[in-house]
């Protein structure tokens, strides 16, 4: 055995042992949850489409501490999960959340993934985060390979990878810090790579050829924690692949690229209508096309979905599958008129702007209607049947099956943009705060224990500063504002809690109050308040 292969399997047992010891992130991630998952493989023509989330079985391949499949099991009770993941400790940390919650339906397992076989069961949904492209070879080929084999018909395997072309330009990063970070411990590591990153910094030219990119870089790595740092560029094993070299990889082993779990990323409208008609005018297939997209916005992560490959579906969009489904949009409306006098009918101008700051500005009054029925009940979702009947109230006509079907196409199109998240399974989340405000167990017990990350019920990761912490613990649903004024201020006389404006301690009833009440408003639009009017499950 070569030294320089000797040298890459001892680092490889340094990752898993640091693996086990330094922990990861512990994070939920919505794109993996089943309702998301099995609504847009219902969309993209899987038929008939998966176990509805609510009752699903749910496998996940790496699953860390559990900070996804706990979220996952906590908000569908009457769904299975099982988690494999190589480090006891993480397993272990899973179990203890899922035990102090009381989840019967959550089971942590602590293997290598190239020792289970489809002994392990059959799965509606197989999800593998964060794991494909940091792995050797015959562990990737064992992930397509178990995922194709525990696989129920029609059911969906979730595969994330870092992508090409995006990672051919991160790669510079990782490569000069593998190059000039000392060996030790992960901690150790990452300290190192953080003063190699400033002293890069300080001293890259301002008009490099790179400079723009390498800044950007820079902010990014400056805002996430040192377990990333360490595990996405310091490991040994961190493979980008192309979304072709991807889709025949899997075909080895049976199983069809069904698209991806950000739907947005398939379609060329991402471009706006100059660009689709460009790439459209190319007359390539959907993965040649999805491939050309990936190249030319320099993609960096995938999250691919994929399926048995003789439940292969059908291509093609149909609208009418998202009949009975419900849709939400993280949206506001900045400006809104409405001229009711015109003689070709209701005039509606609108300007939308969304969680990621893009800004919409309908051009026709009935998809104005329905973005502003959508938007006035940002973030909790409803059916889009009833999203219809409000935009025909709004628009004053009548919501015949004419202007139904309609509203479904245009809300299916937006779907499909990603301008809207959609789902079946019903979820109650609250669009405005109750006289006595409540959020998840979850939440509560991770306020509790004192933990920053908070899932939400989007299974949408929350960052909680002290005075979250300290409100979220308490929002049980019996208590008022003025209870949860009483709770912020025994925080404070205990030393537990300090509030300041402008380096200002602030004690002030009516400004405390203020605080809490623009607080439960970030909670509300965050999907961290639930209806308990509303029933929990479909």
């Amino acid at each position: 055995m070569s030294q320089k292969v000797e040298d890459a399997d001892r680092r490889v047992a340094r990752d898993l042992a640091e693996y086990d010891r330094f922990r990861y992130d512990n994070f939920p991630f919505r794109a993996t949850h089943p309702d998301w998952l099995g609504t847009v493989g219902m969309l993209l023509g899987v038929d008939p489409p998966p176990t509805e989330a609510r009752t699903c079985r749910v496998l996940e391949l790496g699953c860390g501490r559990g900070g996804n499949l706990v979220g996952l099991a906590a908000a569908l009770p009457e769904a299975t999960f099982v988690g494999i993941d190589h480090a006891p400790s993480q397993v272990e940390d899973g179990r203890r959340d899922a035990a102090a919650l009381g989840l019967k339906n959550c089971n942590f397992i602590a293997a290598d993934i190239r020792d289970i076989d489809e002994g392990i069961g059959e799965y509606d949904f197989v999800i593998c985060h964060g794991v494909f492209s940091w792995v050797p070879d015959d562990a990737r080929d064992h992930i397509l390979r178990l995922t194709r084999l525990v696989l129920a018909p029609s059911g969906i395997g979730f595969i994330s990878f870092n992508a090409e072309p995006g990672w051919s330009a991160r790669g510079i990063i990782r490569e000069v810090l593998r190059r000039w970070v000392p060996e030790g411990s992960a901690d150790e590591m990452a300290l190192a790579a953080r003063s190699v990153l400033e002293l890069w910094r300080a001293h890259t030219p301002e008009n490099g050829p790179l400079a723009g990119f390498l800044e950007h870089e820079f902010d990014l790595l400056a805002k996430l924690s040192d377990h990333y740092l360490y595990f996405e560029h310091l490991v040994e094993h961190n493979h980008a692949y192309t979304l072709s070299a991807f889709v025949d990889l899997a075909e080895q082993f049976n199983l069809s690229y069904l698209g991806d779990a950000d739907i947005a990323s398939m379609t060329p409208a991402q471009l706006g209508d100059d660009g689709q008609a460009a790439i459209e005018s190319l007359g390539l297939d959907p993965i040649a096309t999805e491939q050309f997209l990936d190249d030319i916005t320099i993609r960096f992560f995938r999250r691919a979905l994929v399926c048995r490959d003789v439940d292969r579906p059908h291509p093609g969009h149909d609208h009418r599958r998202l009949k009975g489904a419900w849709v939400a949009g993280d949206m506001s409306i900045d400006e809104l008129s409405v001229d009711l006098d015109r003689d070709d009918g209701v005039a509606i101008d609108m300007v939308l702007t969304d969680a990621d700051g893009a800004v919409l500005r309908p051009d026709d009054p009935h998809t104005a209607a329905l973005l502003w029925a959508v938007a006035e009940h940002r973030p909790a979702g409803r059916t889009v049947e009833d999203i219809a009947a409000d935009a025909a109230s709004r628009l004053g006509c009548d919501a015949d099956e004419a202007f139904v079907d309609e509203s479904i196409e245009i809300l299916h199109a937006l779907v499909l943009r990603g301008r809207l998240d959609a789902g079946r399974h019903h979820r109650a989340i609250a669009s405005v705060i109750d006289d006595q405000p409540s959020t998840t167990a979850l939440a509560r017990f991770q306020a509790t224990e004192e933990r920053r990350i908070i899932t939400t019920a989007r299974h949408e990761h929350f960052a909680a500063d002290r005075m979250d912490v300290v409100l979220l613990r308490s929002l049980d649903g019996t208590r008022s504002v003025a209870d949860l004024l009483s709770e912020v201020r025994s925080a404070q006389a205990s030393g537990e809690l300090e509030v300041t404006i402008d380096d200002v301690e602030v004690d002030d009833p009516a400004v405390l109050s203020d605080l809490i009440e623009m607080k439960l408003e970030r909670f509300v639009l965050a999907g961290l308040l639930v209806d308990t009017l509303q029933p929990s499950a479909s």
